[in-house]
């Protein structure tokens, strides 16, 4: 008895003497995303894209936060990664209470840029409980909060639920494209069903200059050069002749009161004049040609922009449609 009751008293003594900073406590959840968002926010202030993609990333898998998700939207655009800065602005534009209205504004803007470079699908599934896949990944429970968001090409959506039959379809999209993908799931005696629609929303791809005539570009350089070429050297004709005149004057010794002296320097100058004339008219014409050719490469005649809309259903046995359209 006398012993346990030392044991005790040691025990409680050593546990008295150990000091307060001894006892760690870890960190939480939202500590460390704090964290790796200052180290996201520095790295990418420095341009550090990747990096700071990775840190927001982690931070958003700890405590995913609308800020945090548009956070890693926007680093996720500047990487190119379309179809992931594009999911990722549409979380934080669904859940973000408190954006001011120039900051929504931004994100939807960002958000634009990346719709146009990938394949929206507007997926609905009745009954609701069902888990949605696309390529085989679970993208989450229908009703589903916003778009799936995907990579322009051909992609697998299925929809299960325990007690009915599984539906599945091949769908290919293009990017820019909205596609509503309506999901019926039946019990075993009925058959699923699943429906592929354009949305009614064309698809406007931006005005754009189109690819300009290189020969023709190169043609007009090439007559811009002659031409000013040649004026050049008619200029410098036009001087050589006049030179000569003064020059045989001189030679001569011709006076004013000499016919004969008068009647030749007066078809030389004559002469002069003419090819002086020459020289400017081709020295217009080639800053007219050159002037045109540098107008036609640097703008050109812009395309009125093209309103198209297009999907395509690949049926389970083979075979394709693809529907487009411009208005």
């Amino acid at each position: 008895m006398s012993m346990a009751l030392t044991m005790s008293l040691a025990a409680s003594s050593l546990m008295a003497q150990t000091p307060a900073a001894a006892v760690q406590v870890k960190p939480t959840s939202e500590e460390d995303a704090k964290r790796l968002s200052d180290e996201g926010q520095k790295a990418a202030n420095g341009k550090q894209w990747a990096k700071a993609r990775e840190a927001f990333a982690e931070a958003y898998r700890l405590a995913p936060q609308p800020s945090r998700a548009l956070a890693l939207a926007r680093v996720e655009l500047m990487l190119g990664k379309f179809r992931d800065a594009a999911e990722h602005f549409g979380v934080g534009l669904r859940e973000a209470k408190d954006l001011s209205a120039a900051q929504r504004r931004e994100a939807e803007a960002s958000l634009a840029k990346c719709v146009a470079k990938v394949g929206a699908l507007v997926i609905k599934v009745e009954p609701a409980g069902a888990e949605v896949f696309i390529d085989g990944a679970s993208v989450g429970t229908a009703p589903l909060p916003g778009p799936v968001y995907v990579e322009p090409g051909s992609h697998r959506v299925e929809a299960k639920l325990d007690g009915k039959q599984p539906v599945s379809e091949r769908v290919g999209i293009v990017a820019g494209a909205s596609l509503d993908v309506e999901m019926t799931l039946r019990d075993a005696e009925g058959a699923s069903s699943i429906v592929v629609k354009d949305r009614g929303k064309p698809v406007v791809t931006p005005p754009v200059v189109p690819a300009r005539n290189k020969k023709l570009i190169y043609a007009g350089i090439g007559v811009g050069a002659g031409l000013a070429a040649i004026g050049l050297g008619t200029g410098i004709a036009a001087g050589v002749i006049g030179k000569q005149s003064h020059d045989e004057w001189d030679a001569n010794d011709c006076t004013s009161a000499r016919r004969d002296c008068r009647e030749a320097f007066d078809e030389k100058d004559k002469l002069r004049s003419q090819v002086g004339s020459t020289a400017v008219w081709l020295s217009i014409g080639a800053v007219i040609v050159g002037g045109a050719t540098v107008v036609y490469a640097l703008t050109g005649k812009k395309q009125e922009p093209k309103v198209t809309g297009a999907f395509v259903v690949l049926p389970e046995g083979g075979g394709a449609l693809m529907m487009t359209g411009r208005l």
